[in-house]
């Protein structure tokens, strides 16, 4: 066990050396013990050790007496949706975005917002001292939110014109859904990285300068005016103009509250929908 996971800004580590199989297993006992008799809903990106650690964890979590519902494979976004949707009391993503592929952990999000330091630091003590525990049988369910999701965030775009931008998913987790919502949305969609790909071999899962600069001359090549890139496991969103500069959100001030979803999450698919809003749609029109 090594409990190097549990930093002040989050719990990861390179999996198969500072982060293992036991190492999720733990941490969802640990979990579970502080919300024993909740449910919880539980997703994971699409890196390569997801799957297997996403499934330690909740192996844990109900060993501790909870109610999984486990998500499977989808954004943070939808992982926060589909928990509000079945009354969850926390949701745990599997992530470790934005650190490259060899990486991952775990991201907590309370009713009230994400895990703080402080309670990482309990789940770290909670692990230590891990043969305390007394198995207290929960149970899991399968969830699949993604449909809904979609529409929800389609019920929310209005009518539009049509224009041309170029989507970036970075083979990331928003990969499953942001083709199909910006095509159905009406525009003229040139895609970058959207087939699923937990190696990420074309562009790290951050959204750095050097990824941004590169959908700028994308956009260039392509004659779309706007670019939309995402992050591997959709809680963070760039949108870049035909010059390659990146469109801040806080220029729209408050108008964006609407993007922090249930638990605290970040909603990098709805911020983009409402920042193409608020943009004057004739101006993607004039390349």
């Amino acid at each position: 066990m090594s409990s190097s996971i549990y930093r002040e800004k989050g719990i990861y580590g390179k999996y198969g050396h500072t982060l293992t199989e036991r190492d999720a297993y733990l941490f969802g006992k640990a979990l579970g013990r502080r919300l024993s008799g909740h449910t919880l809903a539980v997703g994971g990106d699409i890196r390569l050790s997801t799957i297997t650690l996403k499934e330690e964890a909740i192996k844990g979590l109900i060993t501790s007496g909870c109610v999984v519902m486990d998500a499977g494979i989808l954004p943070v976004p939808a992982l926060a949706f589909a928990g509000e949707a079945c009354e969850a009391s926390a949701i745990v993503m599997v992530t470790a975005s934005p650190r490259p592929a060899q990486y991952n952990g775990f991201k907590v999000y309370m009713q009230d917002g994400p895990l703080s330091a402080a309670g990482i630091v309990d789940l770290k003590l909670a692990v230590t001292r891990h043969k305390e525990f007394i198995y207290r049988g929960g149970r899991v369910g399968r969830i699949s939110p993604m449909l809904s999701y979609l529409h929800h965030l389609e019920s929310i775009a209005g009518p539009r014109q049509k224009g041309r931008i170029v989507l970036d998913c970075g083979h990331g987790a928003c990969s499953a859904i942001a083709p199909r919502l910006f095509l159905g949305l009406g525009y003229d969609v040139v895609e970058r990285f959207t087939d699923i790909n937990g190696a990420f071999p074309d562009r790290n899962p951050a959204l750095t300068g050097r990824n941004i600069a590169a959908l700028g001359r994308a956009i260039a090549v392509s004659g779309a005016s706007l670019g939309i890139a995402f992050d591997d496991d959709g809680d963070e969103m760039a949108l870049i103009d035909g010059d390659g500069r990146e469109i801040s959100r806080n220029a729209y001030g408050s108008f964006y509250s609407m993007e922090q979803t249930a638990y605290g999450c970040n909603d990098a698919l709805l911020a983009a929908i409402l920042m193409l809003e608020a943009l004057d749609f004739t101006w993607l029109e004039d390349v």
